[in-house]
């Protein structure tokens, strides 16, 4: 049962480093939507589809919203798209 437990947190660890190591490259990339300066509409869905494998993480699930909200007037099918893909991978595991 050790062996299973050290096995889980060492995983925790690894998805938590991996989520950290994301947003880092993410971050930059995320302000330059939000600003307005990348608006090449592909660009932006496809994004959205890498951040959503790290949206386990609080900090890139905000970002993620924080996008959404952003584009919601401008681009609203956009963010159905996306909030539908969140709702496919994420909401079943919250229960």
């Amino acid at each position: 049962m050790d062996e299973i437990k050290a096995l889980a947190h060492e995983i925790g660890t690894f998805m938590q480093a991996s989520a950290q190591k994301a947003l880092e490259h993410y971050r930059p990339i995320a302000e330059q939507i939000i600003k307005g300066e990348k608006t090449d509409l592909n660009e932006i869905e496809l994004f959205l589809d890498y951040m959503l494998d790290f949206c386990y993480d609080n900090e890139v699930l905000e970002l993620y919203k924080r996008i959404c909200r952003c584009l919601y007037s401008k681009h609203p099918e956009l963010v159905y798209t996306a909030v539908m893909n969140y709702r496919d991978v994420w909401d079943d595991t919250e229960n």
